[in-house]
């Protein structure tokens, strides 16, 4: 997504929380949808204001759980 057209998100956090479902990740609150390169995860995850992505138990490929903080990744086993 560039900058010439990214959601304004506000002050509210939960218009900044986006789900994914393995074939795109969207937020209903700004009507925005992300596009992202690789494999896409189910789960839900939360922009920050710096732009940074927080989240718990998201899942690739169906077996692979991670949590993000502060764009950081971090395996947390199989099954989430």
């Amino acid at each position: 997504m560039g900058t010439d057209n990214a959601p304004q998100f506000g002050t509210d956090e939960t218009i900044r929380e986006f789900s994914c479902d393995e074939t795109a990740c969207t937020a209903a609150a700004v009507s925005a949808t992300l596009s992202l390169d690789g494999t896409v995860p189910s789960g839900n995850f939360t922009l920050s204001d710096a732009g940074k992505v927080n989240a718990t138990g998201l899942k690739f490929n169906g077996k692979y759980c991670f949590a993000i903080t502060d764009n950081k990744v971090e395996p947390t086993g199989s099954g989430c």
